[in-house]
Formats: structure tokens, sequence, C-alpha cells
């Protein structure tokens, strides 16, 4: 079975953050309960589209805050903002393309 898009997209966190946990990425990114993808795992299930879209929603919310804290310091384009702000907008991107690819309901 192949990584789903929020399974790299935690991981990515993960790596970025070592104290997240799965149940606080349910919590924070998902907008689910918090053994939401513990329980799409044990069925064989991916995400619903409507915590995919809160997944996107809340990685390109972090990018533009991050942007907007980068725009306002003087070494904005070295600074940890910055970074910050490419990371969540990679992040962003990659839901954004499974997101353009879900058929109409």
């Amino acid at each position: 079975m192949t990584k789903r898009t929020y399974q790299i997209i935690y991981e990515e966190l993960k790596n970025r953050d070592s104290s997240l946990t799965e149940e606080r990425f349910c919590l924070d990114y998902l907008n689910r309960s918090y053994h939401y993808t513990s329980m799409c795992k044990a069925s064989h299930l991916d995400i619903s589209d409507s915590s995919l879209l809160a997944l996107y929603r809340s990685l390109n919310g972090l990018a533009i805050t991050w942007k907007d804290i980068a725009d306002n310091s003087p070494d904005a384009p070295q600074s940890r903002a910055h970074q910050n702000h490419l990371f969540f907008l990679h992040l962003a991107g990659l839901v954004w393309v499974e997101l353009q690819g879900l058929e109409p309901s």
C-alpha cells in the first residue's frame, strides 16, 4: 500500500516537531477526533474529502501566517519565518494537488 498524502504530511510535520502525535494531528490539522486516522487505517479507508480540505486550510493558513511574519522581518529571505512559510506552503501544495483530483459530488 502506498502512503497517502495525509500520512506523508504527518511524517513531514513530525520531522519538524517531534512532539506531534497522531492524535494532535487529527485534532489540529484534520479537525477530527483524536482516533480518526487510526480508524481509517484499521478500516483500510482514506480520510474523508472534508478532512482533506480541513488539512489544506490548516496548512495554507499556517503558510499565510508565517509569510506575514516573514514580511515584517528585516532578514526576510533568510529568516526562520520565511523557511516556515515555504515549508507549510509546500505541504499545502501537496494537499491541493490531491484536492484537484477529487471527483465533484
